[in-house]
């Protein structure tokens, strides 16, 4: 399930004397001078992944899906990262599982049966993550260290200038991945997060599940239905207005609503909390809202995929 990574590798038989001989090693090589200490470095791939290279630091940046695999439709399961990481090792002559992880992207494709935008819109909001609809085939959910990556994966390579697998022809697929951008090793809570790690059995499973109960926890949109055979007084009323409201705008745009009015100094924090707090409670009502089916085949879907991921 690992997609873009990037390794950095220090002070492993990188020194001065022979670190410009790893030229020979790269599928592509170009030599460089720092321009401001005029240090040289060594600028080039490994297969799809970008390395650059001086008597200090091995970088290793890109897709180890596509470097193994040939590309990133495929999902690179934990087995296959270990013999990924052998790879790159037996290639540059360097213990490259030794190498510490800046960044993990961990995810798979799913096939549904409707076009990704319809499902984009449903998916509301995380607790401490910005939700950002990109565009209608992008949604993401941000912190500074970590990114939920919800997109169209057909229109992605079509955008790149590539072409999706014969396989993939006519086929929905919805890309879902975590990227771990930054301190992976304090937020994992480990010493050091080394590519080795990546095909450990337990940090594999714990990305799995935590995969797995991100989606759970973003709240998600239902279908809304006017009851008024349920309306015994005011107070309900006032929630079949508010259900009215939601089922044309959504949960989500209607909090944003609220957000952007209390932004303009046109509601005041405790009416913004009061108001809030009304439309998650209807939102979320049995008598007035029921599950949306395009949610709950997303949900059987990542739990097979996390299943068997």
């Amino acid at each position: 399930m690992y997609d873009s990574i990037k390794i950095e590798l220090e002070n492993s038989g990188l020194k001065e004397d022979n670190f410009l001989s790893l030229a020979a090693m790269f599928d592509t090589a170009k030599e460089k001078e720092n321009e401001y200490t005029g240090e040289p470095y060594i600028l080039g791939s490994v297969g799809s992944m970008k390395a650059v290279a001086s008597k200090y630091k091995l970088f290793l940046n890109g897709s180890i899906c596509k470097y193994y695999l040939g590309d990133n439709f495929q999902t690179l399961g934990r087995a296959d990262t270990k013999r990924a990481i052998e790879m790159l090792s037996d290639k540059l002559h360097l213990n490259i599982a030794a190498g510490t992880v800046r960044r993990a992207d961990f995810g798979t494709n799913i096939i549904t049966k409707e076009p990704p935008p319809n499902y984009l819109p449903q998916m509301g909001m995380l607790a401490r993550y910005s939700r950002e609809l990109y565009n209608p085939y992008t949604l993401y959910y941000k912190t500074n260290d970590r990114v939920l990556c919800f997109y169209d994966k057909n229109k992605e390579v079509i955008a790149s200038h590539g072409t999706p697998p014969e396989i993939y022809n006519d086929r929905n697929v919805l890309r879902y991945e975590i990227r771990y951008l930054h301190r992976l090793a304090k937020y994992f809570r480990q010493e050091q997060v080394t590519a080795q790690n990546l095909s450990d059995a337990g940090f594999y499973d714990t990305l799995l599940k935590e995969w797995k109960s991100f989606y759970q926890s973003i709240i998600k949109e239902k279908n809304m239905s006017l009851n008024f055979e349920k309306v015994n007084g005011l107070k309900d009323y006032y929630s079949a207005l508010a259900a009215e409201h939601i089922k044309n705008i959504g949960a989500t745009a209607a909090l944003e609503q609220v957000t952007a009015a209390q932004r303009a100094g046109n509601l005041k924090p405790d009416a913004a909390k009061d108001i809030k707090r009304l439309i998650k409670k209807v939102s979320q009502s049995p008598d007035l809202a029921t599950d949306n089916p395009l949610m709950a085949e997303l949900e059987t879907k990542i739990k097979q995929a996390a299943m068997f991921g």
